[in-house]
């Protein structure tokens, strides 16, 4: 009598790294698909929402036949229903009552797929909670993920109502104050580019190094470049950013980390060097100084200020201690 077990030889292959081989049991082989497939799942869910331009209305006519002109008080909407293509590939046509032959609108678009291709979840008339009175409403109740997650369900994300929709929200969030509400949410990202984009990142920075964000202050700064080239930050953050990465991490200094979470009501994190720190603060109040709006630059300014008091704060209890 012996006993038979069954394995199997996994291979898991990463294009920046050596392939490595592993033998397995079969159950263990399942379970690691069954976690392969929830990662496939979470990343699939997370995807950002593209950021796109609205898309404009084609001024364009195929053919004008004024013989059938006012034959019908009605349109007729043809339809590309062939199998296998996206809602975005389809042709979709309209034959106006005066004779008129002209590609659909977006929205004609949109109702017309959805006729065919159905979208159990998607509306073919526009929810009321996206008007404007009554969005306004839902923004009160501050439900910004429930809002944004419709909105992607209902509208492509060139639609005009989708942009103006997530604009709405994204403002409403600045105004509040409760960026939380998206961080760590695949709405964080469209909301950092719209700021960025429209030149209004000061609130946001204000956030991020009130909950001591320093990096990704920086980094919104180096996309505020990007997008603004005339803003010459660049070479600082560059830097900066070589600096952090020959910082060595070490295993004391981890440790001394971790037992000075909380001094004074305030939290270090992913910081070492002091310097580092400290080339960080600079380019921040360098940008306070040049390029933050008027409306936004006492407050903006007052915060690292803060960051800087407590930051000295704490090195002087460490040094006490």
């Amino acid at each position: 009598m012996y006993l038979s077990i069954k394995r199997s030889l996994v291979i898991y292959f990463d294009e920046t790294k050596d392939t490595t081989y592993q033998l397995h049991s079969l159950g263990r082989v399942d379970k690691l698909k069954m976690h392969l497939k929830a990662i496939r799942k979470a990343v699939y869910k997370l995807q950002m929402p593209p950021v796109m331009k609205a898309d404009e209305p084609v001024e364009q006519v195929y053919g004008q036949d004024p013989e059938i002109a006012n034959l019908l008080d009605f349109k007729f909407v043809f339809t590309d229903i062939s199998i296998g293509l996206k809602d975005r590939d389809r042709h979709v046509t309209v034959r106006d009552t005066d004779g008129s032959l002209r590609p659909a609108t977006s929205d004609e678009k949109q109702r017309a797929c959805q006729m065919y291709s159905t979208n159990e979840v998607r509306k073919v008339i526009m929810p009321k909670m996206f008007e404007p009175d009554h969005l306004e409403n839902i923004l009160h109740e501050k439900n910004y993920i429930y809002l944004l997650e419709r909105a992607c369900i209902q509208f492509e994300p060139d639609s005009p109502d989708f942009i103006r929709v997530c604009n709405r929200v994204y403002n409403h969030v600045a105004e509040t104050q409760t960026f939380n509400a998206l961080r760590s949410t695949r709405f964080f990202g469209p909301m950092t580019f719209y700021f960025a984009w429209n030149n209004r990142i000061e609130s946001l920075l204000t956030d991020m190094i009130q909950n001591d964000l320093l990096e990704d202050a920086i980094d919104l700064i180096e996309l505020y470049q990007i997008i603004h080239p005339g803003v010459n930050m660049l070479e600082s953050i560059n830097m900066v950013t070589m600096e952090i990465d020959n910082v060595e991490q070490s295993e004391e200094a981890m440790k001394q980390l971790k037992k000075n979470k909380l001094m004074n009501g305030y939290c270090i994190k992913r910081e070492t060097d002091e310097n580092t720190i400290s080339e960080k603060l600079k380019i921040l109040m360098d940008f306070c100084k040049h390029h933050a709006s008027k409306e936004h630059a006492a407050e903006l300014e007052l915060s690292i200020q803060t960051y800087e008091d407590r930051l000295q704060s704490h090195q002087i209890t460490q040094q006490n201690a």
